[in-house]
């Protein structure tokens, strides 16, 4: 069974669906609930895009340009996906941050996974030129690293506030 999406491929919009949809496996459950979410949401939120993606606070779209040679549709892909999963990755930092603040044996290994998933935004960041909120990220992951549980408390507000000053702006 080949899975379809009922859209015109022609459009710049179908393209850069088809191309997301091109490094999904074919048969599996994320492509058809991804195929839902185009069908359901994706065409608005891609028009959206495509109109605002240049004006976003925060992201540096000449440099996306170049990282992307000048492939606004493969930007957009990119920065669809961040918008997907910097929320979950954000809820699981918030839980080991919490975690750290405890202190103890749990709290060590809390912030050894805090400063994974610090380093994660960092590359997501990068990926979008979102260069503020890489920063940030890339201070959390040298704290964390360092095992420095009090500068995690002292940088992760910053962080988040800017992190989610961002996702606001590309919603």
């Amino acid at each position: 069974m080949t899975l379809r999406v009922n859209s015109n491929s022609e459009t710049p919009i179908g393209r850069s669906f088809g191309l997301y949809l091109k490094y999904i496996p074919k048969q599996g459950i994320i492509q058809k609930k991804l195929i839902v979410f185009w069908q359901i949401f994706g065409k608005a939120w891609f028009i959206k895009m495509k109109k605002a993606i240049n004006d976003v606070k925060g992201i540096d779209y000449q440099r996306a340009m170049m990282l992307y040679d000048d492939d606004d549709e493969m930007f957009e892909v990119i920065v669809e996906s961040f918008v997907a999963h910097a929320p979950v990755v954000l809820k699981q930092m918030e839980t080991l941050f919490a975690e750290t603040a405890a202190g103890g044996e749990a709290s060590n290994e809390a912030l050894h996974e805090f400063g994974i998933l610090a380093h994660g935004i960092k590359g997501s960041c990068s990926n979008i030129a979102a260069e503020g909120v890489r920063k940030r990220a890339e201070d959390l992951e040298k704290a964390a690293k360092d095992n420095d549980p009090d500068k995690c408390q002292e940088l992760y507000p910053l962080f988040l506030a800017q992190l989610k000053d961002l996702l606001a702006e590309l919603e």
